[in-house]
């Protein structure tokens, strides 16, 4: 019974060690996800921006990178955990199947007896394996242990049939009483190798279960890769992108400066243009005063045009009249100077009297002065 309470123990304490790692385990996949879930979401976000700048991109990067050494060693604490996991089930698998052996060997159980049956079908003897130590062997955890039982084994074996005759005639002659003895303690033991035989199927159903946990943490861990390796190609993408946008970035921020540039040029040539539009601006408003002041100049000139065309039109009839007074006057000259023609003619003939009665004076004064009288008569005349 000793034996039964310390396999008991035994088990419900690899239940606790299993279950414990099975938490850390757990604890650390969540952890693992949760990474991952992060560095998608960044990579979502760095989608959906169409422009980014260097800061922002440098603050990203540095998380990505953060994530991705999480990930590294949380990977590397599930391998170790894994790993860990593995080692402590085969150490207490083979201390529980040697401690079983050991136990039932010393009891002088039938199992002893069934484990060192020579093998009837064969010439050689070999002994079997104790209860457990299949569930480890299957289980790739007991790999020393059968190592050993294969040593074992070995050394059970007989390599001459005269050894083997033998062997079997000495063993017909102890087997009825080992018999007899082997079914009185199978009477006694047969709770017991039943409680055994119970432990023995919660220890299988047990390796079973941690078998597959560790089959889904293997998958798991070989998902994760993936998904760390594809990261790390989303990451390397990222950065080449992120160094293509700061390329853009920069272009563009030269782009800006060339604009700028010429925009404080264009903002010049408008200022010129303006104070040349404000120039002329108020040079057309002087031209409009001249032109308002040139209207109103020829209004009165019209108005003055008017009064001239009457005004004309009366000089016209004083010009009328004027012309008949000249030709008149004109007609009175040469009326005049025919007079005077004639004057002059008689001015000639009075000299020429006027000579005769000069010289006629000096003969005859009496002559004289008749002369000069008629003379001061013809003057008088013009």
């Amino acid at each position: 019974m000793m034996g039964v309470e310390t396999k008991s123990f035994s088990l419900v304490e690899g239940s606790q060690i299993g279950s414990k790692f099975s938490t850390c385990l757990a604890e650390n996949v969540e952890g693992f996800q949760q990474c991952v879930k992060e560095i998608l979401k960044l990579i979502e976000q760095d989608g959906n921006l169409s422009e980014t700048t260097s800061e922002f991109c440098d603050g990203k990067k540095s998380k990505l990178t953060t994530h991705v050494a999480e990930l590294s060693r949380m990977h590397a604490v599930l391998v170790d955990q894994h790993a860990h996991l593995i080692g402590e089930f085969s150490k207490d698998c083979e201390s529980k199947i040697e401690k079983q052996y050991l136990d039932s060997y010393d009891s002088s159980s039938p199992q002893v007896t069934q484990m060192f049956t020579p093998d009837k079908t064969s010439n050689t003897r070999k002994c079997r394996t104790p209860i457990g130590l299949d569930a480890l062997l299957s289980s790739g955890g007991g790999g020393s242990y059968a190592s050993r039982r294969e040593g074992s084994e070995s050394s059970f074996s007989l390599s001459s049939d005269s050894d083997s005759e033998s062997f079997m005639s000495i063993n017909k002659l102890r087997i009825s009483p080992v018999n007899d003895d082997a079914l009185k303690v199978k009477e006694t033991k047969a709770p017991e190798v039943q409680t055994l035989v119970d432990e023995n199927t919660n220890l299988k159903e047990c390796n079973r279960r941690l078998q597959e946990e560790v089959s889904i943490y293997v998958a798991d861990i070989s998902v994760r890769n993936d998904q760390i390796t594809e990261l790390s190609r989303n990451l390397d993408q990222s950065m080449s992108d992120i160094g293509r946008l700061k390329m853009e970035v920069s272009e563009k921020c030269r782009s800006v400066n060339d604009l700028n540039k010429h925009l404080d040029s264009l903002k010049l040539k408008k200022d010129e243009v303006t104070a040349k539009v404000d120039t002329l601006r108020a040079e057309k408003r002087s031209q409009d005063n001249l032109v308002r002041e040139l209207e109103t100049c020829l209004n009165s000139i019209q108005v003055e045009h008017v009064g001239v065309l009457s005004s004309f039109d009366n000089a016209q009839e004083v010009i009328d009249e004027l012309k008949l007074k000249v030709m008149e006057l004109e007609r009175e000259v040469v009326r005049q100077r025919e007079v005077i023609f004639d004057t002059a003619e008689e001015k000639r003939e009075v000299i020429s009297i006027g000579s005769y009665l000069s010289h006629w004076n000096i003969t005859c004064p009496d002559t004289n002065n008749f002369a000069k009288r008629s003379l001061a008569t013809k003057s008088m005349l013009f």
